[in-house]
């Protein structure tokens, strides 16, 4: 699978610009961890009345600007010359592949602005916060067609 590689992001920069889905994302370091209340880690966490499902909750608190990435997320992103923008897009345009109910986190897939395919890990906080916590392009040895684990 190709890396895009840094002449390929500044086209792709100005393409997502103008899409503007969401606010840019602030990181969080990783090593510090957060508040249990602060991961969604909760037995009783349910979705608001009106949101049919995790996804529809994680895309609504992302165009809101109530997200941000681990600083894990963007190390891994920027190992596949990833750009944040195309992780968030594929928040908006991709379809959930597995969910752990258990720490309220859910596996997106979805094609970024160049047609590779790209997995973005959500975590959905109680308190109405979406933490991205890793971004990466599917590795062909792992996955069937980017969708399933072999």
């Amino acid at each position: 699978m190709k890396a895009v590689r840094p002449e390929a992001l500044k086209a792709m920069d100005a393409g997502a610009a103008a899409r503007e889905w969401a606010p840019l994302p602030r990181t969080v370091d990783c090593r510090v961890r957060p508040p249990l209340d602060c991961v969604g880690v909760h037995r009783t966490w349910r979705l608001p009345s009106g949101e049919t499902t995790m996804l529809d909750q994680i895309r609504r608190l992302v165009r809101r600007g109530d997200y941000a990435f681990y600083k894990h997320a963007l190390v891994e992103a920027d190992k596949d010359g990833v750009h944040p923008r195309d992780a968030v897009g594929v928040v908006f345009t991709g379809t959930v592949i597995e969910k752990y109910p258990e720490r309220h986190r859910c596996l997106i897939h979805g094609l970024m602005s160049d047609g590779l395919p790209l997995h973005v890990v959500c975590d959905l906080a109680e308190g109405g916060f979406v933490w991205i916590v890793t971004v990466y392009i599917p590795q062909d040895c792992d996955w069937i067609a980017g969708k399933t684990r072999r």
